[in-house]
């Protein structure tokens, strides 16, 4: 067909990405050679690999790969666009690795790429430079410093998207200023320490004063004063999940804040009594606050054996200030669970019943005091 050639490749895949029938794919892909992989099925194409670390997995991601048959090594290499390596320090075969990871810049539609459970030391020599990696996740990652992850973020130079999560690293002797250009930063920790090289990682996070979305995830269970210092060096700080049990965080610095999140890592009636509230009261008036989430996991056990009101007297009072004083609020969400909604009892009937002060639709038992706040 004469006009074939007058068409970009390109319109041409947007052309067929367009067609859903499969009968129609299967006719079009006898037009030509070229035609076939935007002809395949859509939900027969592999576009994400997972690769647990066990010897098997890997010999046989291998052997696929290395498959003498050039058009299915093609077509892995052409629509997979994620890769996820979990323990990667635990295979076996040091050369198993190298192969693996020399193989990573000729996946030509990679673009998200990430790394759970990992020593990284016994990477560094192979990890190639990978210019189209958009997406970065390291999630419970090891660096014998910090020096070490830099040196990884500066092989990912399209880096756009970076996710962290529990790293643990010494500390330099020197400090590397470079920052990538990050459109979205995602931090998680389970608890935030000041020693060794998390307190220089901390200090280059808060350098992230151009990232246009930053979001902080936090369930600390120890000394809040290295959250509370970082927290005032995130004054562009967007999205926020805090877990605080007994200590208020001061959220007064944080002028571009729209997403808010609290909740009680121990599931203590402190923390909804006073923290929680504290907490919320201690908002910048100027924050663009847009939505406000409060998880409420009430301890049924501990929550009836004291006064119910009184444990969320002052938590609905700062909803209801918050409610009045914010004309930015779109959304207000409150994720109640309470022990007492599982803990069915059976009556004299023997018919299945709630704890007493427990709603359940349909019938005549009044509410736990945590669920009228969401009536």
């Amino acid at each position: 067909m004469s006009s074939q050639a007058s068409l970009p490749p390109e319109l041409i895949d947007l052309i067929l990405a367009c067609i859903t029938n499969p009968t129609t794919l299967r006719e079009c892909s006898l037009v030509c050679r070229a035609w076939v992989p935007s002809c395949r099925p859509r939900d027969a194409v592999f576009t994400s690999i997972s690769l647990g670390g066990g010897e098997l997995d890997i010999d046989a991601f291998l052997a696929v790969i290395g498959h003498p048959d050039p058009e299915d090594i093609d077509t892995i290499r052409t629509y997979v666009h994620s890769i996820h390596l979990v323990r990667a320090d635990y295979w076996q075969d040091v050369i198993q690795m190298q192969t693996l990871l020399e193989l990573l810049p000729t996946f030509t539609a990679l673009r998200e790429l990430s790394m759970k459970f990992t020593v990284y030391q016994p990477l560094q020599p192979f990890f190639p430079s990978l210019p189209c990696i958009t997406h970065l996740t390291l999630n419970d990652i090891s660096y014998r410093n910090f020096g070490q992850f830099i040196g990884l973020l500066k092989r990912l130079p399209g880096l756009r998207h970076l996710t962290l999560a529990d790293l643990t690293m010494g500390a330099s002797s020197a400090i590397d200023q470079y920052f990538p250009e990050l459109d979205t930063l995602s931090l998680s920790w389970d608890r935030l320490t000041s020693s060794g090289g998390e307190s220089q990682l901390y200090a280059w996070l808060s350098r992230a004063t151009a990232v246009p979305d930053l979001t902080l995830t936090v369930h600390d269970r120890g000394d809040v004063r290295p959250l509370q210092a970082y927290l005032q060096s995130l004054r562009n700080l967007v999205r926020l999940h805090l877990r605080p049990d007994h200590t208020t965080i001061d959220l007064s610095t944080l002028t571009q804040l729209s997403y808010l999140r609290l909740g009680s890592s121990a599931r203590l009636l402190y923390s909804y009594a006073n923290t929680m509230p504290a907490t919320l009261q201690s908002l910048a008036q100027q924050a663009p606050l847009e939505t406000v989430v409060l998880d409420l996991d009430v301890p049924w056990d501990r929550y009836n054996a004291e006064r119910p009101e009184a444990t969320f007297e002052r938590l609905e009072a700062a909803v209801d200030a918050l409610l009045e004083s914010r004309a930015s609020l779109r959304v207000l969400r409150l994720n109640v669970h309470c022990d007492g909604h599982t803990e069915v009892e059976v009556d004299e009937q023997g018919a299945l019943r709630l704890p007493a002060g427990h709603f359940h639709p349909g019938t005549g038992i009044g509410m736990c005091f945590a669920e009228r706040m969401c009536f």
